[in-house]
């Protein structure tokens, strides 16, 4: 369940956390079954315009808890460097 919004959020935070939350979770993959290898996942992290809504690996990042965690993690950690050499 979204939480509820808080004065000064933009009207769709509470749906991408939510999403996020759903991403992260819903989507238990321990075997790694289908999981494309790290180098397209690093890939995707850095660029996840490139891949098309119905290409493969989007459409796995998606549905996979495991390799959507990866790509976040990637992804925030490319923001943290960023901000960092401003």
């Amino acid at each position: 369940m979204a939480k509820k919004e808080k004065s000064g959020d933009a009207p769709l935070d509470p749906l991408f956390r939510e999403m996020e939350q759903t991403g992260l979770h819903a989507y238990p993959n321990p075997t790694r079954q289908g999981c494309p290898e790290d180098k397209v996942l690093e890939k995707f992290a850095a660029d996840p315009l490139a891949f098309g809504v119905g290409d493969p690996t989007f459409e796995h990042v998606t549905h996979c808890s495991p390799c959507f965690q990866f790509v976040q993690e990637r992804r925030r950690g490319k923001q943290q460097s960023h901000l960092k050499g401003r």
